[in-house]
């Protein structure tokens, strides 16, 4: 079986966004650190508006120029470890501005798809153009969209195109969100580790120009919120986040109800080391042995990662290595598309 170890590398959204030493470079290099002991990839899916917007910004700013020297070493540092820097647009950076300390958001266009397609390929442009010279070869393997937005992709997909980027790994099986900020639809899709899409990711063309490479879904069960709960009231060391910024909550009727049910019945999410859901990715890599699937998708995000995360990791991969299967980056698949 081949395994994925992918990692959203951004800040938090919230009133507090976090600074990029705790959200991003310590548990990053935490990971890697780990990585490192069983010579095993990474893939870190980099928000890169953040480069953008602290390169607007930090010309007049020595705070955001120290930002982006450290951010940029870090990318570097992890690139020649051949861990793979891979693209992920929030293009809510577009609105971002920066005052005083902190960076405050507008969260309206949230979406590529809240902009023209003009918008879009002027976007992913800047953004790629940001990320190439941190990568290896220039080469950037994969896409991944902030929110999970990919969806309508015919605008996006003509930007990747023009970039050079034919992957994408937004898809979750079985995922579906309408709150009105992020919108996706993910609940029917092939039964497969990867296929060939054209004008939807969720959707198989066997003669499109871009490949899917699905992150994997697990089922939650209340349990875990409640575990999780408990965790938070018991102030485990071992759950407590690198990150140090704050969540920003959607403050919508829908989204308490959402809350509130994920207390009583179970609920679909994707393969994680976030937090306490860490302890379920080793069974979910049993669970897909078991079932002898070609291929298990990771998707977590540093500033959710915990002490318990890393031991959770090692764990992980002690056993992918000796059932001698292989964790893999996305230039694995280059000759396939």
């Amino acid at each position: 079986m081949k395994v994925i170890l992918s990692f959203d590398y951004e800040l938090f959204f919230g009133t507090n966004s976090g600074s990029p030493e705790k959200c991003m470079i310590e548990p990053a290099n935490a990971l890697a650190s780990i990585a490192a002991e069983y010579r095993v990839p990474l893939c870190f899916f980099v928000d890169t508006g953040y480069l953008v917007a602290m390169k607007r910004f930090g010309v007049a700013n020595r705070v955001l120029r120290k930002h982006e020297a450290i951010i940029r070493h870090n990318l570097d540092d992890l690139s020649s470890q051949r861990h793979e820097i891979l693209l992920h647009v929030h293009p809510h950076w577009e609105d971002a501005v920066w005052t005083s300390d902190r960076w405050h958001f507008d969260l309206s266009r949230f979406c590529l798809n809240n902009f023209n397609s003009a918008e879009v390929m002027d976007i992913v442009k800047r953004n790629v153009d940001e990320l190439r010279q941190h990568t290896k070869d220039g080469r950037i393997h994969a896409y991944r969209a902030g929110g999970w937005a990919v969806q309508p992709f015919p605008a996006i997909g003509r930007a990747l195109k023009a970039a050079g980027i034919n992957i994408d790994s937004t898809v979750f099986p079985g995922g579906i969100n309408a709150t009105g900020i992020t919108n996706f639809d993910f609940v029917v899709t092939p039964n497969k580790p990867h296929w060939f899409f054209d004008k939807d990711p969720a959707t198989e063309d066997l003669l499109g120009s871009f490949l899917e490479v699905p992150t994997s879904s697990m089922s939650v069960s209340p349990s875990y919120y409640w575990r999780t709960a408990l965790a938070r009231l018991t102030a485990r060391a071992d759950m407590k986040s690198f990150g140090d910024g704050m969540v920003r909550s959607v403050s919508t009727r829908k989204s308490g109800l959402d809350k509130l049910s994920k207390l009583f019945s179970s609920t679909l999410y994707c393969v994680t080391l976030d937090g306490m859901k860490a302890g379920l990715a080793v069974s979910e890599y049993r669970r897909a042995l078991k079932k002898g699937s070609e291929m298990l998708v990771l998707l977590s995000h540093p500033k959710m990662i915990t002490p318990f995360s890393l031991q959770c990791l090692r764990q992980l991969l002690k056993e992918i290595s000796s059932n001698g299967d292989e964790v893999i980056g996305y230039e694995y698949f280059d000759s396939t598309v």
